[in-house]
């Protein structure tokens, strides 16, 4: 992998937990539903990163399987994505304040972060064999939709026919 595909990983997901902060604020902090008991210490920014892994990942999926094809849906997706992004412009002086009450868990949040996906390159990069278990149907899969005009991708294991 080179290193600059590297850093464009880091840049987007650590960025992406600040883009979906505004949302994951809306959804995780309401008294309501969790009673003050579970919000998150750091307003939802590590809840946030995933949250955007996953809603990018659905609308990819969802636009593909309209008839778009999977390039042009990754970057609608990713559009989509940058529209939370307006939403944390728009909300930035409260998630300034919220990152200055909760410095301590904000740090603590991005440290964890950094460590976990640093943990992941090591160990990927000492163990990149692709030859036991199930990660060869992983890549075989994976490369099928990397392959593929539109969802869903043709079955690596028959021919002429789509995963369904």
């Amino acid at each position: 992998m080179p290193l600059h595909s590297l850093y464009l990983w880091l840049f987007l997901v650590w960025a992406s937990g600040w883009l979906m902060m505004a949302l994951a604020r809306r959804i995780w902090r309401d008294e309501r539903v969790w009673h003050g008991e579970f919000a998150p210490a750091d307003g939802g920014l590590a809840a946030g990163r995933v949250l955007a892994l996953v809603l990018w990942t659905l609308l990819v999926f969802w636009f593909g399987y309209a008839g778009i094809p999977v390039r042009i849906s990754a970057f609608l997706g990713l559009s989509v994505l940058c529209l939370f992004g307006f939403f944390a412009w728009r909300e930035r002086d409260e998630i300034k304040a919220l990152t200055q009450h909760r410095r301590r868990a904000v740090i603590t949040s991005e440290i964890t972060f950094f460590v976990v996906f640093l943990l992941f390159l090591v160990l990927r990069g000492y163990w990149p064999g692709i030859d036991n278990g199930e990660k060869p149907m992983d890549m075989a899969l994976i490369s099928a939709c990397a392959r593929a005009d539109y969802l869903p991708p043709p079955n690596p294991y028959a021919a002429n026919t789509r995963l369904e």
